[in-house]
């Protein structure tokens, strides 16, 4: 057999098992068929292909062996990231890289059998096309010639499309707009070159810092309700970030014990608002970090703590250590997952304990077990001078819910044992636990009365797909407005002794605890209004809160009882003005525009 028709049929096999693979990969991302990712991937595979005629020998079943490994690696890693974080990976995905450190467990279980379909061709075909090949000298630049022209053609039948029909070829109107129209391998390509046009430095003009400080300018009355401004003044502040801790747990039961009994007995003595919600976009926990001490929405679009670790950015941190605090952030993973030694000095911390402080003496999934954790915290803690605030967060209950057999103390029914929603509920009752004695432990160091404890969810843990499980267990079915606006919240509360229960219903989210603690601790707003995009809740806002990504695919606003995704463009206005104060550093200007 030629030279020429041993290629032609490797090319082909090559071409089939490369497009049958990122086909696949586009189908269980969009849960359909898109007939612009399908000629997009036709035509971006056909490339790849044509590209072996510049080949000789077996350096044509080299290449081809490398393509497929190549679209195998993009089309598996693509499937294993949206399985755990319900979106496309990006070009900052690759840049958080290191984040994927200690995932081994979660990425585990989100492998399926039908993903042998990407390895095991990987590991067949070259060997038998190296076996079989008999090279021969035969170069064709005119089939080549015509495979690119071909390829070309076929990928421009979509932006054909949209053009004529005066649709944006780059709008993403949600995570998986690019994927919808292009396919894993176009939304990719487009993807980075929009990195690479959006990451060009960014000046700030004239009449973006005047919008910037009309909306940081903002102010509210105070309501009717609000409570007494510096209640807490001069009080220590401890906040604690909860992985995945979702609203709807709190008060549950599950075979007759309560999942969180310790946060229950918190509520008599603290602020409650429960319907507050996540913020966050693609920096998951960093983002809700961001969004609690900046009173900043994160960049549209991969992490803040990555992308902008260097800012001069306006925080609680600072703001205390103005009045005269010490601070600190307690974490019990790695120094540098989500950059945070790196951005933790510009957010005002003087001190990061990390997992390289900690005794390893409990490690569970990703980290330090919080048992440990916050007992460790409690004896630094102990030692620290008043005034203080220290920043705590968690790190057990973070997916895939798996804790060791005998820290599992919740009696869970049969059909939630080994299930997604009962690893959930028994990893919330775990730190629930830890939780309890830590607040032990702070009584025993006679540090609660002057303190406030404020705790909250990162952002949610259990989602959309999972809704039948969460209806089993409330016994009820869940329409798709109720989902968002009473399972999707996560809980905010803020605790002293000394506080009486109070239920607050307003609507609110991360962006708004910085200006909320700082009325309650006695700050002026001067100190801060001018530089926080979020409000105190206890002022007479709007009943509204939005959510960048919504049910973390989409946007959405909720105003009172109401939920919509058709989100007015005058309340997204905020989004873009934090992305302005981010990229252009707008809080490190020497001589601001007038």
């Amino acid at each position: 057999m030629s030279d020429r028709n041993q290629h032609a049929i490797w090319a082909f096999i090559a071409f089939g098992v490369m497009f049958l693979q990122v086909t696949i990969a586009d189908h269980q991302l969009v849960r359909g068929w898109s007939m612009g990712a399908v000629f997009t991937n036709f035509g971006v595979i056909l490339f790849i292909v044509s590209v072996s005629l510049l080949f000789k020998g077996r350096g044509k079943i080299a290449y081809l062996a490398g393509a497929e490994i190549f679209i195998s690696a993009i089309a598996l890693f693509d499937l294993l990231y949206f399985r755990y974080y319900h979106r496309p990976p990006t070009v900052y995905t690759l840049m958080q890289a290191q984040n994927l450190n200690g995932l081994g467990p979660s990425v585990w279980e989100s492998f399926k059998v039908q993903d042998l379909l990407f390895i095991l061709p990987v590991l067949i075909l070259p060997i038998v096309g190296f076996w079989l090949y008999r090279p021969q000298s035969d170069r064709r630049w005119l089939w080549m010639g015509a495979m690119v022209a071909l390829s070309a053609m076929i990928i421009a039948v979509k932006p054909i499309k949209l053009l004529a029909t005066h649709a944006p070829l780059t709008r993403r109107m949600t995570s998986l707009s690019f994927v919808e129209n292009y396919g894993i391998l176009g939304a990719h390509a487009l993807d980075y070159s929009l990195y690479l046009a959006e990451n060009q430095k960014r000046s700030l003009t004239e009449p973006q810092i005047r919008q910037i400080r009309a909306a940081l300018g903002q102010s509210y009355p105070l309501s009717s309700e609000a409570p007494a401004a510096g209640r807490a003044r001069g009080y220590n502040l401890i906040m604690i970030q909860v992985e995945s801790l979702q609203n709807f747990v709190i008060g549950r039961s599950v075979g007759g014990q309560a999942i969180t009994p310790n946060l229950n007995r918190l509520l008599d003595h603290s602020l409650y608002f429960t319907h507050f919600y996540a913020q966050t976009i693609d920096g998951n926990s960093s983002d809700a970090e961001l969004l609690t001490n900046t009173s900043l929405f994160p960049v549209a679009a991969g992490s803040t703590y990555f992308r902008f670790p260097y800012n001069d950015y306006f925080s609680l941190g600072k703001m205390l250590k103005s009045q005269g605090y010490q601070t600190a952030a307690f974490h019990g993973d790695e120094k540098d997952f989500w950059n945070r030694d790196q951005i933790y000095p510009h957010l005002g911390f003087d001190r990061f304990y990390s997992l390289e402080h900690f005794r390893r003496d409990d490690m569970i999934g990703m980290g330090l077990g919080d048992r440990s954790f916050l007992a460790q915290c409690g004896e630094i803690i102990g030692k620290q001078k008043p005034p203080f605030y220290d920043f705590l967060i968690t790190l057990t209950s973070h997916t895939p819910f798996k804790i060791p057999e005998k820290e599992q103390t919740l009696p869970l029914p049969p059909e939630l044992k080994n299930r997604l929603l009962g690893d959930y509920l028994e990893s919330i009752h775990y730190t629930d636990a830890a939780i309890g004695a830590f607040i032990k432990d702070l009584e025993a160091r006679h540090l609660l009365d002057r303190t406030l404890i404020v705790l909250y969810g990162d952002h949610k843990g259990i989602f959309k797909q999972d809704r039948g499980s969460v209806e089993k267990l409330v016994g009820s079915p869940i329409s798709d407005e109720t989902w968002i606006r009473e399972y999707t919240n996560v809980p905010f509360m803020i605790y002293n002794p000394g506080f009486s229960r109070r239920v607050v219903t307003k609507n609110a989210g991360q962006i708004d605890v910085l200006p909320t603690l700082a009325y309650l601790m006695g700050i002026p707003e001067r100190a801060y209004v001018s530089q926080t995009l979020g409000h105190n809740i206890f002022s007479a806002s709007p009943d509204q809160v939005l959510l960048p990504s919504g049910d973390y695919e989409e946007q959405a606003l909720i105003r009172g009882n109401a939920v919509t995704f058709d989100v007015p463009e005058k309340e997204k206005e905020a989004l873009k003005i934090s992305d302005w104060i981010i990229r252009g550093d707008y809080f490190r200007m020497k001589e601001p525009v007038k």
